[in-house]
């Protein structure tokens, strides 16, 4: 696919800023879309690339945004409300963001092309929006800052990806999109899915004095417990950059920078 016009919603978060240096990086014309929710300023050093435009306003205004996405070779809509939690604080802008938003760019597309569908791990590593909220980037910080891990249904597993890695993947998805396009792929770690008892065990490799606690009397909210199969984008060529260790180690000079600043700053709560 020729170097493209490229709209990312949502785009100054925490994946949409990492994406959006990736995609310029390689030659791309983006744009992003962003209302700036939690005050970010993570695209400041973008601002004076050629290819690089924001557009400040909110994803719900479909009005606007109906209006703009055919002029796009490609949309990317990582505008989202994460998590249980966030959601549920308010589902009527859950529904628009989440649901509402990715009907309006589908209904407007010109041509009726196909989109490819990424079902993402649980995404971990340093982001200039960045992000202590997630599992692995959250052990890492209480394992600075606290000293110990309390794990609540410690034999969960879960699966995992660096955010860079997720960004080289819709690189990844453009440039393969003939081969990709009505599909849905896994994007994770084939190498990691872990438990939280392995995962703590693998940030106390580098945190020697950390304390680990498993509590067997109380239940996690977020009860995800599964194992996920890669194999089907690896079988295109696909392959993971970074790996655990890389992200923990990332991770303890990530917070030598942002430690002493309001931990609410970095969370989607």
């Amino acid at each position: 696919m020729d170097k493209n016009k490229v709209l990312i919603t949502g785009g100054a978060g925490y994946l949409g800023s990492t994406l959006t240096e990736v995609l310029l990086d390689n030659g791309y014309h983006v744009d992003v879309l962003d209302n700036l929710l939690y005050e970010q300023t993570s695209l400041l050093h973008l601002c004076s690339h050629k290819n690089f435009r924001f557009i400040n306003t909110d994803v719900t205004y479909f009005k606007f945004l109906k209006t703009i996405v055919s002029a796009y070779d490609v949309v990317i809509p990582l505008a989202a409300i994460v998590g249980g939690p966030a959601c549920d604080k308010n589902k009527e802008l859950a529904t628009k963001v989440n649901f509402e938003q990715i009907k309006c760019i589908v209904d407007n597309i010109l041509n009726n092309k196909s989109g490819v569908c990424l079902r993402l791990a649980t995404v971990f590593g340093a982001s200039a929006r960045m992000r202590t909220d997630l599992l692995v980037n959250d052990f890492v910080h209480k394992a600075i800052v606290d000293g110990y891990l309390v794990l609540f249904e410690s034999h969960f597993k879960r699966n995992y990806i660096h955010v860079r890695d997720i960004a080289y993947t819709f690189l990844f998805c453009i440039e393969n999109y003939d081969r990709m396009k009505g599909d849905v792929f896994n994007v994770g770690l084939s190498d990691a899915n872990l438990s939280k008892l392995e995962l703590a065990q693998k940030i106390k490799k580098y945190f020697h004095n950390l304390v680990i606690k498993e509590d067997d009397y109380k239940t996690d909210f977020d009860n995800r417990d599964y194992i996920v199969s890669n194999e089907k984008l690896e079988s295109l060529g696909w392959k993971p950059k970074y790996s655990i260790e890389d992200g923990i180690c990332e991770l303890k000079y990530a917070y030598e920078m942002i430690i002493k600043h309001n931990n609410r700053n970095f969370t989607n709560l």
